[in-house]
This record gives structure tokens, sequence and C-alpha cells, in this order.
């Protein structure tokens, strides 16, 4: 039997890097020059509800028998620290079990009980037991920031200094996790949701200085931050907005609209008006099917009446909203509330994905551009007055909050990128095709086109094949026909549509067509799905799907539809572009190498359906094209389970496709947190080295293992005119190792892109396993050359393209799913608990198997055995 393998993360290679222009930078970082005192003092907490003797635990089914919310834990806490601790002493709490104080707290405190009222007019108290489990001092702390070993007790210290962060925070602002929104900065969207506004800070452990060595300072990481919250107010109002009926009136609903309503509002809180200051909240179940005038029951006299005459009579109150259904609360569904009487509670998230009118909104609404941002940040930094926060000076901690923190930055070389016929040097990280060829031209002998628009769209249409034919002509593919298009109803029956383009265009060649090009209405029409599982699972059929309101634009139409022909020529077999003389780096010339994207992508909150586990991997000498495997697994597990089988497969693939095995495997992971770096690289290094040794005893390839993180709050801002792109970000590669990057360990920040719009995100890359000693030179020009490598358009791109195809591959297969409505609607089956099965998804049609990725691959569910 294999023992397991034992991955420890490694340090920091002894040189910083030193290729490219030296430049300094601003972070949005600001310096912690006082730790705070110490020894820390560690208590496990236990909060539980007290009921009566005879009185049965409180059942939630969402968090077990017991347990209370985190939001509700905080409320108690700060209900023990003025009652128990008169307000004198604040311990650092994390919100679920442990506190945490420099000092010894009193006896008393460690078992007491508080009270909490009730919206309702009642009390509840709560029973707090607190238990002394270790003292953890500050050296901890201190050795880490002097570029020692990380351990257990040192990421402790981090996090009860992030949660002292946050604790004065907490009495000014609605928070969650790590970032806080100000209730006053809120702007409504449609939908009845609201974009709410605030800040994130996070403390980190200070890097190396621009010598190499260790700052010995911890660091705030401050940022803006925008989400989404329930507008709250009165229900009616929810609901006009939910249905485009803001400031409209509104009388009475259809059953579409009911049911439009019960889909949204599932389980969002609201509390009832009619009472005076006791305002009893509930959790919105579904509207009533009869209206409030409709709606009848027997009063205390044993009497027939209805909703309206009751208010009336016991609340002197006339409703407005008669004819409207009224509201069956999720705690008991025999109680009816009329709308009126309803109002949406604040502070509630809304979790659910936003649709594309409201991620337009917000975007417009949060994007600033990089000198506003750091306006904003450092107003954020005033309001916060961390010079003057009562919990900052009792615990010690002083922030050096005046100006953001300078970090040595490097801007590295330029990659050159080669086609058929030529190199192009880019420009702002882009080029172009014009009077090029593409590396490898694919061939079309026959091909369709269906256009789910009007009819009246005919001349569009028209332009758009004509177009898509010449730049295919003048790019270098071998194409032979320019189809006839069959127009179809978007809502109508789009297989149909698809068959008759098949059949026309088999009919018009002989030969069956490799590719059916449809025309969508837009880019969230509900036809992209049913397209791609009728080309990818029924016929299996590349398909290339268009964006009408795209192609009726004269501006960037040329560069619309070329992006699309070089998707179609990789698609079907070809190659666009590599790096000019193979060069990915010295490194990279040295042997043979395999590079690997993974990633997991998950249903929407409230969903059944499997995650599904991608992993792609290069099948080229120039790491442009890749090969997909999937693998559907158990519902929000991020481990992928089968790592290691399907990173075999693509080795295997790998070797068929350029006959050479692999002596280096780099894998980039991406949708890593922090928290997870160990249970992943340990569960997915160990799979992968069992699966290796399997497939040959003798083989032994070295793999290195990336984290790759874009979801954090790390801003970067050029402070000289020559390192800022016109976007006033700063230049594509500009990469940054120290400061603020980890004392110990092997991780760096890399803007590989030129900003479009706002500030641009940098991607922070974290090596988690290093067997081929990488430098950090090596490492940081390998991956940014990778980035000029996606070759789905004509730029550098923010991730490295292994990440971005398992990201559109993951996004792709849920377009396989029986039925779209287990993923679009998850709140229809919130009900139940049991997942789905694997085989919620129709597998891949046979002809596509093994079809080279930026199209599709191999669907392989039904094989990976756990």
């Amino acid at each position: 039997m294999l023992e397991e393998t034992k991955v420890e993360i490694p340090r920091r290679p002894k040189a910083l890097g030193k290729l490219g222009k030296s430049t300094t930078v601003m972070a949005n970082y600001y310096r912690m020059p006082q730790l705070p005192k110490g020894p820390f003092y560690h208590y496990s907490v236990e909060i539980s509800e007290v009921v009566d003797a005879d009185a049965q635990p409180k059942q939630d089914k969402a968090r077990g028998p017991g347990k209370i919310p985190k939001a509700k834990c905080f409320r108690i806490y700060n209900e023990w620290v003025t009652k128990a601790l008169q307000g004198r002493i604040h311990p650092a709490f994390d919100g679920v079990a442990n506190v945490y104080y420099f000092q010894k707290l009193p006896n008393e405190a460690q078992n007491c009980r508080v009270t909490l009222p009730r919206p309702n007019g009642k009390v509840d108290e709560y029973q707090i037991k607190m238990m002394h489990v270790a003292t953890i001092g500050l050296e901890k702390l201190s050795a880490l920031l002097a570029g020692q070993k990380p351990t257990s007790e040192a990421s402790v210290i981090v996090t009860v200094l992030d949660t002292i962060l946050r604790t004065q925070t907490r009495t000014k602002f609605f928070t969650v996790g790590r970032t806080s929104f100000l209730r006053s900065d809120t702007e409504a969207i449609p939908g009845g949701i609201s974009i709410v506004k605030g800040l994130f800070q996070s403390a980190r452990p200070g890097g190396l200085d621009e010598n190499g060595q260790p700052m010995g300072q911890m660091l705030v990481n401050v940022d803006t931050a925008a989400s989404t919250v329930w507008t709250s107010g009165p229900l009616i109002d929810t609901i006009k907005s939910i249905l485009g009926k803001d400031g409209m009136a509104l009388t009475s609903l259809r059953d579409e609209d009911v049911n439009r309503v019960n889909k949204a509002l599932r389980d969002v809180r609201f509390q009832v008006t009619h009472r005076g200051n006791i305002k009893p909240q509930y959790k919105f179940y579904k509207l009533a099917k009869t209206s409030a005038q409709n709606t009848f029951f027997k009063d205390e006299n044993g009497q027939k009446i209805s909703v309206i005459e009751y208010f009336k009579s016991k609340y002197n109150k006339d409703l407005e909203y008669k004819n409207m259904p009224c509201v069956i609360p999720a705690s008991n569904i025999k109680t009816q509330i009329p709308i009126d009487v309803c109002e949406v509670v604040p502070d509630q998230v809304y979790r659910k994905k936003l649709n594309p009118a409201q991620t337009k909104d917000m975007i417009q609404r949060t994007t600033s551009k990089p000198q506003e941002r750091v306006n904003k940040i450092t107003r954020l930094v005033k309001e916060m007055d961390y010079a003057n926060d009562p919990v900052l000076k009792e615990w010690g901690v002083r922030i050096n909050h005046a100006e953001m923190t300078k970090v040595p930055a490097r801007i590295l070389p330029t990659p050159k990128v080669s086609s058929g016929k030529g190199v192009f040097t880019a420009n702002r990280d882009q080029w172009n095709y014009v009077g090029s060829k593409l590396t490898k031209g694919a061939t079309l002998d026959n091909w369709g086109v269906v256009a789910l628009v009007n009819d009246r769209e005919q001349l569009a249409i028209t332009r758009m094949i004509d177009e898509c034919y010449t730049v295919m002509t003048n790019l270098g593919m071998a194409v032979k026909t320019k189809p006839k298009p069959i127009f179809g109803n978007p809502q109508g029956n789009v297989p149909q549509f698809l068959n008759q383009a098949f059949a026309q265009a088999t009919k018009a060649q002989g030969v069956p067509p490799s590719l059916i090009v449809c025309v969508l209405p837009s880019d969230n029409s509900a036809a992209y799905h049913v397209v791609k599982r009728w080309g990818d699972c029924t016929q299996g059929i590349v398909t290339q799907c268009m964006n009408l309101a795209k192609l009726r634009k004269p501006q960037g139409f040329n560069q619309y539809v070329t992006n699309v022909v070089l998707k179609i020529n990789m698609k079907l077999g070809g190659e666009n572009a590599k790096l000019a003389g193979d060069n990915l780096g010295t490194w990279f010339n040295q042997g043979p190498t395999i590079v690997i994207g993974a990633d997991v992508t998950h249903p929407p909150v409230g969903s059944r359906m499997p995650s599904t586990a991608v992993v792609v991997g290069s099948v080229d000498r120039w790491c442009s094209r890749y090969n997909v495997r999937l693998h559907h697994q158990d519902s929000r597990q991020e481990v992928i389970q089968a790592f290691g089988t399907m990173v075999v497969d693509l080795l295997k693939q790998f070797y068929k496709d350029t006959n050479r095995q692999p002596g280096r495997i780099i894998i980039y992971r991406d949708g890593v947190s922090e928290g997870m770096y160990e249970s992943i690289k340990t569960t997915e290094i160990d799979q992968l080295k069992k699966a290796v040794k399997a497939l040959a005893e003798t083989y032994n390839p070295k793999i290195t293992y990336v984290a790759v993180q874009k979801r954090h709050h790390t801003r970067l801002f050029p402070m000289g005119n020559d390192d800022k792109d016109s976007s006033s970000n700063c230049k594509p590669g500009t990469v940054v190792e120290n400061v603020i990057c980890h004392p110990y360990q092997f991780d760096f920040f890399l803007q590989s892109h030129a900003g479009i719009q706002g500030t641009s995100r940098p991607t922070h890359y974290q090596v988690l396993h290093d067997e081929n000693a990488f430098t950090a030179d090596a490492l940081q020009d390998f991956t940014y050359r990778l980035c000029y490598l996606f070759t789905r358009c004509t730029r550098a791109v923010s991730v490295v393209p292994c990440v971005y195809h398992a990201d559109l591959a993951g996004y792709r297969a849920r377009s396989h799913a029986k039925d779209i409505n287990d993923w679009e609607n998850p709140s229809s089956t919130s009900g139940s608990d049991s997942a789905l099965p694997s085989d919620s998804y129709d597998q891949l049609n046979k002809n596509l198997s093994n079809m080279l990725f930026a199209g599709y691959v191999v669907h392989l569910s039904d094989q990976y055995a756990i």
C-alpha cells in the first residue's frame, strides 16, 4: 500500500526576481507598526438557547439541532460584553466557538446568561459557557514576520487581529465576513434589490522589503466593496420591482406573476407593521391563492370574517391591496398575512445570481478608475478613524493610516506572438491579424446557420455570413461554402430549427456540416443552453453562438467576427498563434512539459445539482491547445475527487498527440481559498502521485502545483506616468513579490492584462508544491508568457489560459443538464435535502470525443470511479 504523500508549502526562493524594468507601485495596504498586547488567552465558547424543561430544543434544518445563526451569536456576544463585562473590555469573538483576549477573563463572565429581545416583544435567554483551552504567545507571530516557517498558532493570531479590526466596525456598519457596508450608501436597482457599498479590511502578514529582508510588520488590506441586498421597505414595492412595475399601480397578480414572485422571495425575511412597536419577523414561503377580500376565517367568536373585515375591526386599518394575494410565512403555512402590513427586513444579502441587466447596473455604479478608487479608499480609512478606535487602543494595536504602502515592482518584458505569417509585437497587450494568417487554418467543408431572430434581420445575417467567409479565407482557413440561413423563434422548438439547418446543409453539399453557427437575440438568451446541449450531446457537432446586437453595430463588427472565427478555428482543430520562436522561456524549453488547469464549478445556492470538476491539459509543444476532462461529483465539494485519474488521462493524450512523455507537470489550480490550501494540495497531489505510479512504476514526472486566486482585494496603483497604460492602470506584466506578499511562502501578484474599465485586479499565484525548483524569475515569466496564448482573442488575459479554459468548460457543462431549471431556478428544488445524481447530465456525443478545447472535449463522468 502506498503511503500518503507528505506535502509542505514550499519556501520562497532565496533570490527575488530581477527580470524586467524596476518600478514602484502603491498597494491598498496600511502598515501596522505596533502589534497587539499578548499573550492571547484562547477560550472555547458554547452558546445555547435556554428553554423550558418540557420544551423541545429548536430544530434548524439548515444548521442542525440547537445551532444559532452567526449574526445572532454576535448580538449575544455584544450583550455579553455589555452585561457580563460592563463594556470595560472587548475580547475577540469569531462568531462561532472561539473567544480570545490578552488577559484572563473574569471567572463569573465565563459561565453566565444573557437575554435578547424579540421583534414580537418577547425575550429569549441564552447560556454562555467558556473554557480556557490554550495560551498563545506572540513570539509565534514575530517568528512568522521574521521570515520563519508559519505555524498554526501564528495563523490564529492573524485571525484574531482580523476580528479585532472588525469589532468596532460592527457597531457602525452592516457586516458580512470581512466586509462592512454602510446602510446609508445604497442604490436601488430593478428586481427588488439594492447595491450597498462599504469597505473590506483584513490583517495580513507583511512580506520582504526591497532588499529581500523580512519587514517584521503586519499590514491591513483595505478596499472598497459592494454587494447586493434586498431593498428594505414595503413588500408591495419589492413585488412591483420584481415584476418590472416600479412606480406603477398594482391591484392584482396573474398566475405567472405569482410564480415569479414565489421563486424570487422564497425565504426572504419580512416583518409585520400593524402591531405598533411589536414587529414579528417571518420568512416568506409563498403567496396565497386567495386575495385579502376572498380569504375568510373564524374569529374568536366563531363568526366567519374576511381578512379585510378583521383588520378593520381589530386594528382600525383599511387595506389598500384588497385584490392582492395574502402572504404565507414559512413558520406556519396556515397563516395568511395581507401584503399591506408586510415589510422586507433590512440587511439581507441577495445571494442569487444577478441577471444581465442587474449585472450591468452593478458594474456601472461600482466601477472606479484607479485614482478614484484610491480617493475612495482614503476616505473610508479616514472614516474608520483607526487612531481613535477604542478597541484597537485597548488591544494596543496601531495602524499607520496616513498613506498607502509603496511596493517595489517590476514590469516583465512583453512576449512576441507569431502566426502563420510574421511576428506580432503586442501594443497594450493586444495585436491583430490584419495582413496575417493563422498558424494552422482548419478546413470547413460544410456549415449551416440558424438565426433565432426575426426574418427582417435578413440583411444583418447575410452580412455576418459574408464577413465570416471573408475573415476565414483571409486568415487561412479552407472554406468551401456560404450557407443559407434558417430563421426561427428563440422561444420555439430550437432543436427543430437546428435539425433543419443540419439537413439543409447536408443536402446542399452532400456531406454533413461540421459546424452550425447560431445567431441569438442577446447574450442571455435561454436558447443558448438548448443550442449547446443539442450540439454537444444530441447531434455531436461543433456549434458557435453569435449575438445579434453585436452584428448590428458597425463599430467593432470586424473585430467581433474575427474573434468568433478564432474560436471556430480552434474548435475545428486549427491553431491560431504561438509565441515567437516557440519561446515560453528558457526553463520550458529544457524538456517536454504539460500545463494543467483545474477548477470546480458549483451549482447556485439552493440547487441540488452535482458540482462539476474540470481538468484541462495542454496537448502541444506551445501550450496553445487543450483537452478537457469533466467529472460530476458531490455537490459543493471543492476537492476534485478524481483528480489523479483525470490528470493521468490527459498525460496519455499528451503522449498520443506529441509522441513525448512529459517530464514536468505544471498545475494551476483555481477556486482554492487560503483556508483550503492544506487539504486541497495534500489530497489532490497525493491522488496524482498514486495515479502516476500506477501508470508506470518508473515514470516520475516533477510536479509543481500553483493555486490561482482571482477573488481578492489587492489593487496595485502606478505612481509614475511611464508605468501607466491608457486606462491609468499598471502596465501589463507588472509583478509584485514582496512587502504585500507572504514573508515565507512562494507567492506573487501578476497583472498580465491591460485595463479596459475601472481598476484592474492582479491575479495572485501561490505555489503549494514545487519539485521543479522554480526560481522567481522563471515561474513569473513563464506564467506571464502563458497569458498571451488564450487563443479565443487577440490580447493577453488576466489569468493563465488553462484556468480560463477550465472556467469556460465548467460553465459549458451546465448546458448538458437534463433540466436546466435545476441550475437556473434553484429555489424550485430547495425544499428537498437530497442531491440530484450525476446522471442529471446528458453524456457528450461520441462524435466530439477528444476534440480540442476552445470548442469542447470529452465527457468522462461515468469513467472515473472514486
